[in-house]
């Protein structure tokens, strides 16, 4: 998973998936995007993905954090990663996050730059 201002981009196996952000969700602090962009990750590449384990990697150490079930002391980053857990539970998976340089993120980055007018 990775995002930018300008979009947000996942790759999962062999599928991958990128878009912009509206100009309203681009102004919000990149914390908030980065885990905006898990949740929409989760929503296009897992949605019928049950019982399985899923490896967030992400470069942004808020969302490691928050995903990892630390949470923040800001309400809207919880609210989030709630979002985020209860669609993992719902579908009995169990989720981890990983810190992943973004200099080694380079399919999701290309993919936050690179599309087709997709939208999730």
């Amino acid at each position: 998973m990775h995002q930018n201002k300008g979009g947000k981009g996942a790759v999962r196996d062999h599928h991958t998936m990128g878009s912009w952000w509206s100009p309203t969700k681009a102004e919000k602090h990149t914390n908030e995007l980065k885990l905006k962009a898990v949740f929409f990750s989760l929503c296009s590449l897992c949605n019928n993905v049950r019982n399985k384990h899923t490896s967030i990697l992400s470069d942004n150490t808020t969302t490691i954090y928050c995903n990892n079930m630390g949470g923040s002391k800001s309400r809207a980053y919880n609210i989030i990663a709630k979002e985020i857990w209860q669609f993992a539970l719902e579908r009995n998976n169990f989720l981890s996050s990983v810190h992943l340089p973004g200099m080694r993120n380079i399919l999701a980055d290309r993919e936050c730059r690179v599309f087709n007018d997709r939208t999730w």
